[in-house]
């Protein structure tokens, strides 16, 4: 299972470094909720979505508020 964090919008994945790809197997695993959810969050990312993929290509996408404020004690890890 690969947890990716995808615009929207453009329906483009985040990699490493700020860049983005149209192909999810090329995208940044975050490995747990959490990681991309802090991800985002840092980021300041409006418009974005959590995306849990299984190994089979089944997916489903969490959008995500375009505003978040982080929780004392999150762990979804």
């Amino acid at each position: 299972m690969k947890i990716l964090v995808q615009d929207r919008k453009s329906a483009l994945y985040f990699r490493e470094r700020g860049s983005l790809t149209p192909e999810p197997q090329d995208a940044f695993d975050f490995e747990c909720p959490e990681q991309a959810l802090r991800f985002v969050l840092a980021s300041r990312l409006t418009g974005a979505q959590m995306v849990v993929r299984s190994s089979d290509g089944e997916h489903i996408a969490v959008p995500l508020p375009a505003v978040m404020t982080p929780k004392a004690g999150l762990s979804l890890c």
